[in-house]
């Protein structure tokens, strides 16, 4: 909730929901914990993420996170330049306190590149959307928005085959990969 301060003030009663705890361990494919994967919780229905403090995993690849009851997709994204590909768990559904299953993360393979239009200038907030050619379904790509220069770069797991590429002013585009 917002408050101005600018002077001496008492806050109103603050009422917290009942939680749930969600607890877990993150590896990777050869069984080593990892340390740092920040994870969020997404509301499966609303898209509404969630307030989660303290939601990375501690140096043995282990988390506890407290939210509200609830239908998540619960996003596990590896440390910058750590090789490793991000990873989603759709629909998890928490109710009481859930020891997910250990979520193991596949090695990753950096992609960038810009996107531009036909005058070469640059187009901010293009979408990118990795599709894994053998099943048709996107891959997780966090951060996969192009910024002010056209530029993206984004970690995905070995097997991606198509890259689509939208944003509401152009006309969209499918690359094979």
């Amino acid at each position: 909730f917002g408050v101005a301060l600018n002077a001496d003030r008492a806050l109103p009663l603050v009422t917290l929901d009942a939680g749930v705890i969600a607890s877990g361990r993150v590896e990777d494919t050869s069984g080593n914990r990892i340390d740092g994967v920040d994870l969020d919780f997404i509301n499966s229905f609303s898209g509404t993420k969630q307030f989660t403090p303290h939601d990375n995993s501690d140096q043995n690849g282990d988390y506890a996170v407290t939210v509200r009851a609830g239908t998540y997709d619960v996003t596990f994204d590896p440390p910058d330049g750590s090789g490793l590909a991000p990873r989603r768990l759709e629909g998890i559904v928490l109710a009481s306190d859930h020891s997910l299953p250990d979520v193991v993360h596949p090695p990753g393979f950096a992609v960038s590149g810009r996107v531009t239009d036909s005058a070469s200038s640059p187009i901010a907030g293009v979408d990118l959307d990795f599709i894994d050619r053998a099943t048709g379904l996107e891959i997780y790509t966090p951060h996969d928005d192009t910024d002010l220069a056209g530029a993206y770069s984004v970690t995905v797991p070995a097997g991606t085959g198509l890259v689509e590429a939208e944003e509401a002013r152009h006309a969209s585009e499918r690359v094979a990969v």
